[in-house]
């Protein structure tokens, strides 16, 4: 789902910076963040900052529903138990459709950012780690932080 729509096109030119998304490969769940006492994990997204600088994170407050300490200008919602491999490939197969939602013209940045939700919501995307958490806590369930 695709949160955030772009507002005039006034980001910064120049490439995407991935570097973040590329880091969380071969980590389990990077953005599997569960509270004690809560159903169900944290909200987890694919968002830009101004800088054009693409991470992905879960939200790291008790009920709310974005990354905190970030700005987004765009963001997606991912599943909070895929892979940081299954992130990295993803956002590295559709990185030019990630390049176009960010600095593209406002008509044609809409239609990247529609695309990547779509592609996100066909389930088979983001593949989602098939191997079931503990209930335990925090400690025991969340892996490093994709958002360090």
């Amino acid at each position: 789902m695709n949160d955030t729509l772009p507002s005039s096109g006034a980001n910064p030119p120049g490439p995407i910076d991935i570097s973040c998304i590329q880091s969380l490969r071969g980590m389990r769940a990077p953005v599997y963040l569960h509270f004690r006492g809560r159903a169900e994990p944290q909200p987890a997204f694919l968002f830009f900052t101004e800088d054009g600088s693409l991470y992905a994170c879960a939200d790291q407050t008790d009920g709310g529903d974005a990354p905190t300490g970030w700005a987004p200008t765009i963001r997606w919602r991912i599943p909070s138990r895929a892979t940081g491999s299954s992130i990295a490939d993803f956002v590295i197969k559709h990185r030019d459709l990630f390049q176009r939602a960010y600095d593209g013209p406002d008509g044609e940045a809409r239609k990247a950012c529609d695309e990547i939700g779509l592609l996100l919501s066909l389930g088979g995307a983001m593949i989602e780690d098939p191997v079931p958490f503990s209930d335990g806590s925090i400690e025991e369930t969340r892996a490093d932080g994709a958002c360090a």
